[in-house]
C-alpha cells in the first residue's frame, strides 16, 4: 500500500505543452516537464534547462488540464480548488464531503478531453485494513456535480478519449480483484477481466489497450506484465517467454506510439540480493530490454519515445533523463518532488 501512494504520489507532479497568454493569442511553451516542488508546479525547458513558475499555490495532489489552461487541486487533502492556470477563477468543487467521511484524495486526475475530474480517495484511519473503502469520485465541472463512481479500487486510469476510465476493482470478501471499464457519463461499468491484480493499470494512448500488473496465474506469487486488448478480449502475458527473472515489477508506462511498455522490476544480483531496473518491452515482438540498474518509478516517456524520464534509487531528489539506447543518465532537475506528484513530458 505504501508503494501504491508512492506511485500516486508520484503520479501528479509533471506535465508540458501550451499555456494560453491574453486574449485570443496562444503562446509555445518549450516542450519539457512539468513537476512540482513544495507547494510551486515549475514547467522545466529540457533543452535550454531553464524553469518557470506555472503555479505557485499548488498544496496537495495536483491535477493539470490536458491544455494546461487549468489546475486542480486540494489545499487540506479533502477539498478540492479548481482554477485557471494564473490563479483566475479559483472556485471550490469539493467542500466538506470527504471530511465528513473521513476521507483523504491521494489522487486528482483530469479526463484527457473535456470537463471531468477523477478523485481518488481513501480512508483517514487505517487504510490497508479498509481497501473496501478506497473509492473512485467523478466531478463535472461542467454540471457542477460530484458522484461516486466506484469502491473497492487500487488503482484507474482515463481511456483517451476521456470518455471511458478502466481500474481495477475489488469484487468479493476474499480481496479478489477484476479489470472494469466505467462510463464516465453515466457511471455504467462494464466487467472486462476478472483476474487478481497489482495496483497498476494504464492505458495505450494510441490502441484499445491496457498495461496491467498481475500474478501469472490465481495460484501464483510470481507477478508479470499483461496486456489486455478491448476490441478482441484477448491477454497476453508480455514476459512468458523472458530469461530474465523478475520480480516486484511496477510503473507500467506506454510509449507514445503505443508500440513499447516501460517499467521497473527488481532483478536478483549477488548474495541473494536485488536491484531496481528500468526495462522496456516490444508489445509486438516481446523482445524485452533491461536498460539500466537503480531506477525508481515513476516513469514518463520523452514526446520522441528516446528516453525515458523518472527518480533514480541513489537520490532522494531530482529528476533524471535515461537515453534508452544507451542507458545514460543526466540529471535534468535537483528539486525535491512533491507528494502527490504528476509526471509528463510533451
Amino acid at each position: 500500500m505504501v508503494r501504491l501512494f508512492t506511485r500516486y504520489t508520484i503520479a501528479f507532479a509533471i506535465s508540458v505543452l501550451f499555456l494560453s497568454c491574453a486574449g485570443s493569442a496562444q503562446e509555445q511553451l518549450p516542450h519539457g516537464l512539468i513537476y512540482q516542488t513544495g507547494i510551486t508546479v515549475i514547467l522545466f525547458d529540457t533543452v535550454r534547462e531553464t524553469k518557470r513558475i506555472l503555479y505557485q499555490s499548488a498544496h496537495h495532489a495536483v491535477g493539470l488540464s490536458s491544455d494546461l489552461q487549468q489546475i486542480a487541486h486540494s489545499t487540506d487533502s479533502s477539498d478540492l480548488w479548481v482554477s485557471d492556470i494564473d490563479g483566475k477563477n479559483a472556485r471550490q468543487v469539493i467542500t466538506d464531503q470527504f471530511h465528513q467521511a473521513k476521507l483523504v484524495i491521494t489522487r486528482v486526475s483530469w479526463a484527457p478531453k473535456g470537463q471531468r475530474i477523477a478523485v481518488f480517495a481513501t480512508p483517514v484511519e487505517f487504510p490497508e485494513q479498509n481497501g473496501a473503502k478506497f473509492a473512485l469520485y467523478v466531478v463535472d465541472l461542467d454540471k457542477n456535480t460530484l458522484r461516486i463512481a466506484a469502491s473497492g479500487i487500487s488503482d484507474f486510469t482515463w481511456m483517451p478519449d476521456g470518455k471511458q476510465i478502466a481500474l481495477i476493482k475489488k469484487f468479493d470478501p476474499n480481496d479478489m480483484q477484476g479489470i472494469y471499464l466505467i462510463d464516465s457519463e453515466s457511471l455504467a461499468e462494464e466487467q472486462l477481466l476478472k483476474k487478481s491484480s497489482e495496483p497498476f493499470i494504464v492505458a495505450s494512448p494510441i490502441n484499445a489497450q491496457l498495461a496491467f500488473v498481475a500474478p501469472e496465474t490465481d495460484n501464483s506469487y510470481q507477478l508479470t506484465l499483461f496486456v489486455y486488448d478491448l476490441k478482441s478480449g484477448n491477454v497476453v502475458d508480455l514476459l512468458q517467454d523472458s530469461s530474465i527473472p523478475l520480480r516486484d515489477i511496477s510503473d507500467p508506462v506506454w510509449s507514445p506510439d503505443g508500440e513499447r511498455i516501460a517499467f521497473v522490476a527488481e532483478v536478483p544480483v549477488k548474495d541473494n540480493k536485488s536491484v531496481s531496473a528500468l526495462f522496456t518491452i516490444d508489445t509486438r515482438t516481446h523482445l524485452l530490454t533491461h536498460i539500466v540498474d537503480g531506477v525508481r518509478g515513476p516513469l514518463i516517456w520523452s514526446p520522441d519515445g528516446n528516453s525515458i524520464a523518472a527518480p533514480l534509487m541513489s537520490s532522494t531528489e531530482g529528476i533524471y533523463e535515461i537515453k534508452l539506447a544507451t542507458g545514460q543518465t543526466k540529471k535534468l532537475t535537483d528539486d525535491q518532488l512533491s507528494a502527490p506528484a504528476v509526471l509528463d513530458w510533451r
